[in-house]
């Protein structure tokens, strides 16, 4: 597939597999719908703006919360309260 930079202004062009050979028969033509729709949106499938720079990781932390169940997920976002705390 060859996608028209055009409609992001963005110069790149992206070349990938067709999918004629991955798709059965009955999904080929929902998923040629589907590939045009995101391919027309800007905010998806604009390749000069997919990917941002950021910050790494840091690499000390006063909490480790381990578990992201009832009691993790709510000690997690008490302790993610203090600004101090990292």
């Amino acid at each position: 597939m060859i996608r028209d930079p055009e409609p992001c202004g963005c110069p790149i062009r992206e070349v990938g597999p067709s999918m004629l050979p991955s798709c059965p028969n009955q999904f080929l033509l929902f998923m040629t719908i589907l590939e045009a729709y995101i391919n027309g949106r800007c905010d998806l499938a604009d390749p000069c703006n997919r990917v941002t720079d950021r910050d790494p990781p840091d690499d000390n932390y006063d909490f480790v919360v381990i578990g992201g169940g009832t009691a993790g997920s709510v000690m997690a976002a008490r302790l993610s309260e203090n600004p101090q705390w990292k």
